[in-house]
């Protein structure tokens, strides 16, 4: 967990510092080993100050970072470490907005984690990720990379991928999104690190580990809501899911780990595999969904209810079954056959937190238990 990271803002703002890195990698021990480190400070909306580093990653850097940043060992043998430059880079900043193109779960991650290791300084800035803009606005486009971005509203892009130029890179897209929809790119709202917005007040109170299994729904959302993943939101989620690896055990979070592990096993993600991904993560965030036609045979059959019923009070659908037959148990167990989904739901379904019967039941599913999920209209369709 990050504590005192900073809180997440959707909001355009004419004073801040924008904030790029380029790394060895976008995986394990390499998203740490930074090569590149720069910010522009903005005032007013104009720049007023760079700060610009090449860092020395004490490490050979892979030819494929090589060839995307243009940045290679010779480059790098004489600059300084991080160790060395990161403090200046923190100073630079100061108590600025920070603002970045996809750094809620990579940049602004590497910058905290780094300085908490090396100077036991933490990095407590608010920031602005305009990922979450463009997306929310930008329907037309085949991604949602930054040069794609910049493509669309004819911003010169040559030269990205080296920290200072992605920085000016980002700060266009921040401008030319506020410029072309206004306010309504952004949901105006305050979002804290465990994804609850800072505006709402009547959101149910959850476990740490329920609030992080929720906030992964919302990546999994975030990522499908286009109908496209793309490498980039596949490494952002490999970082999210090692962070977060203490999840283990629970659903969704082994079935996306298991399925991203076996796409990454070669080390290449190719358009199948995208496709694929697609269809898993969005199999995975719709488990409320019905996995057989019917239930004909309700006769001495295990059944569990959850959720709120159109058909009347849990009690009136429990006896229902009971008429028929059937067996109604309170909890979801190694005998269950059926959990029954009320078609109304509940509060905490509305916010993307399935509810422990539901999870349970996916968790037997996965383990091979025969348990099929069966939405209340149709069970009562027959």
């Amino acid at each position: 967990m990050r504590n005192n990271k900073g809180n997440r803002w959707e909001k355009h703002f004419n004073d801040y510092s924008v904030i790029d890195l380029e790394t060895c990698g976008l995986f394990g021990e390499d998203r740490n080993r930074i090569i590149e480190l720069s910010a522009i400070k903005v005032r007013d909306g104009l720049v007023i100050d760079e700060f610009s580093s090449l860092v020395n990653p004490k490490r050979p850097i892979p030819s494929a970072v090589i060839a995307i940043t243009g940045i290679d060992n010779t480059m790098v043998v004489g600059a300084p470490k991080a160790e060395d430059v990161l403090n200046a880079f923190l100073d630079f900043l100061g108590d600025d907005i920070i603002v970045g193109y996809n750094i809620n779960t990579f940049d602004y991650n590497i910058i905290y984690d780094l300085s908490e290791l090396l100077y036991n300084r933490v990095f407590s800035n608010d920031f602005v990720d305009i990922y979450y803009a463009a997306r929310r606005a930008i329907c037309d486009v085949d991604n949602h990379k930054l040069t794609t971005i910049c493509e669309k509203f004819n911003v010169d892009y040559s030269g990205a991928h080296r920290a200072l130029k992605d920085c000016y890179l980002t700060k266009a897209a921040y401008d030319k999104i506020f410029e072309t929809y206004g306010e309504k790119a952004f949901d105006g709202q305050v979002h804290s690190v465990d994804g609850q917005s800072g505006t709402s007040r009547r959101e149910p109170r959850y476990s740490e580990e329920t609030q992080q299994l929720r906030e992964l729904q919302k990546v999994l959302f975030q990522i499908i809501e286009d109908g496209i993943v793309s490498e980039d939101e596949v490494a952002m989620l490999v970082e999210w899911m090692e962070f977060n690896s203490h999840l283990r055990g629970n659903y969704p979070f082994d079935r996306v780990y298991d399925v991203l592990e076996k796409v990454l096993e070669d080390g290449i993600v190719d358009e199948d595999e995208l496709r694929m991904l697609l269809d898993k993560f969005t199999e995975f965030t719709s488990p409320v969904k019905t996995t057989c036609d019917d239930v004909n045979d309700i006769k001495d059959k295990h059944f569990v209810l959850t959720g709120e019923f159109s058909y009347g009070t849990r009690s009136a659908v429990s006896e229902y079954i009971v008429s028929k037959g059937g067996i109604v148990d309170d909890q979801v167990k190694k005998c269950t056959q059926f959990v029954v989904i009320g078609s109304l739901g509940s509060q905490a379904w509305k916010n993307g937190v399935y509810g422990s019967k539901i999870k349970k039941a996916m968790e037997l599913k996965d383990k091979g238990q025969d348990i099929e999920l069966v939405a209340e209209e149709d069970f009562f369709k027959k």
